[in-house]
């Protein structure tokens, strides 16, 4: 394929790859967090121009080598260069999600502070300054873990699906327990958006996540979910390389 990149996230339980053409996305791949060979039969299909493998575990070091026999290949470290200045206090501890959400989020407000919001199992707040400078930010549970840990640690709730009927006043257990959980948390995400707004004026916020859909839809001011974030900050690191002569 021509000119094409191939992002790969691997992720605890699974490998997601995505494939760039410039600044689009135009496939993208699940694969079980063991089958590298299905990943290295589509690297070698698609014979792209630049490898990104962005990866929490600790794969085996044969599968870099192999991935540099296709193309050149950036595998993201916490010394990889970046776009921007990372002065995160430990950066070994650092999520590449994290930053490459917050990456995502600046090259579509350039000159402006933003917010990354990651709504996975965690919820992640990302600020990248007007000085292109990432701060860091806040963790919190997610959607599914507030939800189990009510129902672990008391003795009568139970642990409802996410999906289903979410009034702001719940009139039974299930319906007050997803109120409690998805407009709390989007309480949460709107307050913590409102804070960074006095010490960061014009500051854009950016919602991505596998739970961001269901926030988004009960979140104020027009905040909408922008699915591949992280893969486009990904993919924005790729650029800089490019730019730079860094490969």
């Amino acid at each position: 394929m021509k000119d094409c990149r191939l992002i790969l996230d691997w992720g605890n339980t699974a490998l997601k790859a995505y494939v760039y053409e410039g600044n689009a996305v135009i496939e993208q791949h699940v694969f079980e967090g063991d089958d590298f060979a299905a990943v290295m039969r589509l690297a070698e299909s698609l014979k792209p121009s630049i490898i990104l493998l962005a990866s929490v575990i600790h794969h085996p070091r044969n599968v870099e080598l192999d991935l540099r026999r296709i193309a050149p290949t950036i595998v993201l470290t916490p010394g990889t260069p970046l776009p921007v200045r990372n002065n995160y206090r430990t950066p070994d501890s650092l999520g590449y999600d994290r930053l490459a959400a917050a990456i995502g989020a600046w090259q579509l407000s350039p000159g402006k502070p933003v917010l990354a919001v990651v709504a996975g199992t965690c919820i992640t707040y990302n600020l990248i300054d007007s000085n292109n400078h990432f701060l860091g930010g806040a963790i919190s549970p997610g959607l599914r873990m507030r939800m189990k840990s009510m129902h672990v640690f008391t003795a009568k709730l139970p642990e409802p699906d996410l999906q289903g009927e979410m009034p702001l006043t719940g009139n039974d257990t299930e319906t007050s327990m997803r109120s409690g959980v998805v407009h709390g948390a989007a309480a949460e995400i709107t307050g913590m958006y409102n804070e960074y707004l006095l010490h960061y004026p014009q500051l854009q916020l950016c919602l991505t996540g596998g739970d961001a859909p269901l926030l988004a839809g009960v979140l104020k001011n027009g905040i909408f979910a922008r699915p591949n974030l992280i893969a486009d900050g990904l993919n924005c690191i790729i650029n800089y390389h490019v730019e730079n002569h860094l490969l």
